[in-house]
């Protein structure tokens, strides 16, 4: 994490990614409003230079020979821009934000704040994946100079947040544990299916099994108010798995879980969530969801979980 002491002091200062022919404003609208794109995503962040000029400037920081042939990981990357005398180089970096292998966006950190959040999000977690949430706004593309050439929408960071998957199923497993009643049906469930499994580790397995399967829902561009309240349900509801592990333990499997504007709202952009369960044995069907209010940049629960039914 960047320590610098001087720096601290002006951590609300805007940051900007040096652009000469923008000025520093990539992204935003003709008034200089990045508007209402919103952006809530799930996925990684690269550092990546802008210019040769900085590429050199980073291997000198970092110690190494200039005549060598270097492979610069992401834990080098850390290892140089986390130490507070090179700030100045994390200011000068092209940060990426991306889903699976693909370059979504440019991101541009609203201030010193952001900056030390994205160079976090470079940490080395050895033999665990790692996730980026970003919260913000997306703007037009990139000059070509501003990221080497590299021409993808920028979007202003408000919020970055880096955890591993690893420590998400811990978050979940507590959460379950809390739950008397719901523990007590995970051990009759056991010993009624005569399985070898402990409590918890039923419940670490099934925690695992949930959250490889929801993941795969936060594969989006996190734009649109559907993927928005989808990725928000899927990494800041740990009811949603719970409710996953509930059922399972009644028969039944998540099938699917999609998202539709709620036809009660006038004035706000709410989705509702709808999560899909089957029972693999017979046609029988569940449905569940809840209301995500999406209308401004950090999305918010209304209800909980509950039984959902089609209008007429």
């Amino acid at each position: 994490m960047i320590s610098d002491e001087s720096e601290s002091a002006n951590a609300t200062a805007v940051v900007r990614p040096a652009c000469e022919e923008c000025g520093g404003t990539c992204g935003q609208g003709a008034e200089g409003d990045v508007g209402q794109n919103y952006l809530y995503a799930i996925g990684t962040v690269a550092a990546r230079f802008p210019s040769l000029d900085i590429e050199k400037e980073f291997v000198q920081a970092w110690g190494k020979s200039s005549g060598q042939t270097l492979a610069i990981a992401a834990a080098d990357m850390y290892a140089v821009l986390s130490q507070g005398q090179n700030l100045y180089l994390a200011r000068q970096m092209c940060w990426i934000f991306q889903s699976g292998d693909i370059d979504l966006f440019i991101l541009m950190p609203r201030s010193q704040v952001e900056l030390a959040d994205l160079v976090t999000c470079l940490a080395p977690t050895p033999n665990l994946i790692n996730f980026s949430l970003v919260v913000g706004s997306v703007g037009g593309a990139a000059p070509p100079s501003m990221c080497n050439g590299i021409q993808l929408p920028v979007a202003v960071c408000e919020q970055v947040f880096s955890f591993t998957g690893q420590a998400f199923i811990n978050s979940i497993v507590a959460e379950i544990k809390n739950d008397t009643q719901l523990t007590q049906s995970i051990g009759q469930y056991i010993t009624d299916q005569h399985l070898t499994q402990t409590v918890d580790e039923f419940i670490t397995a099934r925690a695992q099994d949930a959250f490889s399967t929801l993941t795969l829902l936060s594969d989006n561009t996190g734009q649109i108010d559907e993927h928005r309240a989808i990725n928000y349900l899927t990494f800041k509801s740990l009811a949603l798995y719970k409710k996953v592990i509930e059922r399972e333990i009644n028969g039944f499997r998540l099938n699917s879980v999609t998202a539709q504007p709620d036809s009660l709202a006038r004035t706000r952009r709410i989705q509702d969530v709808i999560l899909l369960f089957a029972k693999t044995d017979t046609q029988e069907v569940a449905r569940y969801f809840t209301r995500v209010d999406v209308t401004g940049q950090f999305p918010f629960l209304l209800n909980e979980l509950a039984l959902f039914f089609d209008h007429p």
